[in-house]
């Protein structure tokens, strides 16, 4: 690590996590105890309502299980998953081949492995854009260097080029759409942070967990293959499918990196499920319907409620992609902990503060457009009722 690094020390990145959550377990421990009106009721927008496993998907497994799949798999998966995932990546313009896909449990699992075979001690990565808690975890771990770079004016939620010039760093880790907001960067911007990136002899690790969850798939294809196969990407089930439990992820990676991170995966867990792994093939076989069913419901959604909160006053940061959506909140307080804290108290709504996945999102809370409808479309009138009263 460069002397001089300005990096927190793990202790106080442990202290600011408790932080955090207590604020959060707090701010739900006062709504808790409200009593509201009769036309009014505590609600979580932050939890999703579980969806039905869909019935082909539950077929399969159970086709599985009565063929006897309950071993081992092959150690980076079933090939035909790895296939199916192959030609699915490549059709986006990232190509893959069945060698070059692992299986993992989970997004994350195939995230740390990217990480960890990219990174050692006192490497540097570049962060663009917002990114979960878990994954500082990760790099802090590692023992690497993170450095967070910041978004271009020209296009909400891609990195600046110039931000690419940090010297010695050796990774870009990079989510489009965005985990977090679900913000696209446009493909010819990506086309050019990658390329940048590249050039100047990093590592890129593009984070897809929500490509299939684009309202418009386009958004997700990328222009330039030939450059895409030198990209390591992540993936995962959970979402756009419902499989949370299931712990089905994959990551694509070009042949220079494939061979250490089988190993890596094989070492940490073996395989994933043989059961999960056909029914993710099942998901797969039948993406079709389901995405389009899924598009057509959070597209309604999402109108809706951007349309209620526009209503009130209250701008929204306009996602690509299910199923988050980000409120600016400023009005009701600067400090999106704080406006947490006190919709919670005073509406018996529960958001997310969205500062706690990075700085650049300080004043907006998040909210889940999976959460039960009715609690959605009721919660959103809370919440505008109370933003009226902050006026």
């Amino acid at each position: 690590m460069r002397e001089g690094a300005d990096v927190e020390r793990p202790d106080t990145v442990i202290g600011r996590r408790l932080a955090g959550r207590a604020l959060a377990l707090a701010s739900r421990t006062r709504a808790d105890g409200l009593t509201l009106s009769a036309d009014h009721k505590s609600i979580d927008l932050t939890r999703r309502e579980p969806l039905p496993t869909p019935a082909h998907i539950g077929d399969a497994a159970k086709a599985a299980l009565d063929r006897g799949e309950t071993h081992y798999t092959s150690r980076p998966g079933v090939p035909e998953l790895r296939a199916a995932i192959a030609e699915r990546t490549t059709a986006d313009g990232f190509p893959a081949t069945t060698d070059g896909v692992v299986i993992t449990n989970g997004g994350a699992e195939a995230l740390y492995i990217a990480l960890q075979s990219v990174l050692k001690p006192g490497d540097r990565a570049l962060i663009a854009g917002p990114v979960a808690p878990n994954i500082v975890d990760m790099i802090d771990f590692i023992g690497a260097e993170r450095v967070a770079i910041a978004a271009t004016t020209r296009s909400p939620g891609a990195p600046d080029i110039a931000e690419l010039s940090q010297p010695d760093a050796s990774v870009l880790l990079v989510g489009s759409p965005s985990p977090i907001t679900g913000v696209v960067i446009p493909p010819d911007t990506l086309r050019e942070v990658i390329a940048v990136a590249i050039e100047r002899g990093m590592a890129v690790i593009l984070d897809r967990t929500l490509a299939w969850c684009a309202h418009d798939h386009a958004l997700a294809r990328f222009p330039d293959p030939e450059l895409a196969a030198q990209v390591l990407t992540i993936g995962s089930f959970s979402i756009a499918w419902g499989m949370d439990g299931w712990r089905v992820g994959y990551f694509t990676a070009p042949a220079v990196h494939i061979a250490a991170m089988r190993e890596l995966k094989q070492a940490m867990s073996i395989c994933t499920s043989a059961v999960s792994q056909f029914a993710a093939l099942a998901a797969l076989e039948n993406a079709k319907p389901w995405l389009a069913d899924q598009r057509t419901t959070f597209s309604h959604r999402l109108a809706t409620a951007t349309t209620i909160l526009a209503e009130a006053g209250i701008p929204v940061m306009q996602p690509d992609a299910w199923p988050f959506l980000l409120l600016d909140t400023r009005l009701i307080h600067p400090d999106d902990n704080q406006a947490a804290m006190m919709i919670a108290r005073d509406a018996g709504i529960h958001v997310e503060p969205a500062s706690r996945y990075g700085d650049t999102l300080a004043g907006y809370v998040r909210i889940r457009l999976d959460a039960p409808e009715q609690d959605l479309l009721s919660g959103l009138k809370q919440l505008v009722s109370f933003h009226n009263t902050c006026l």
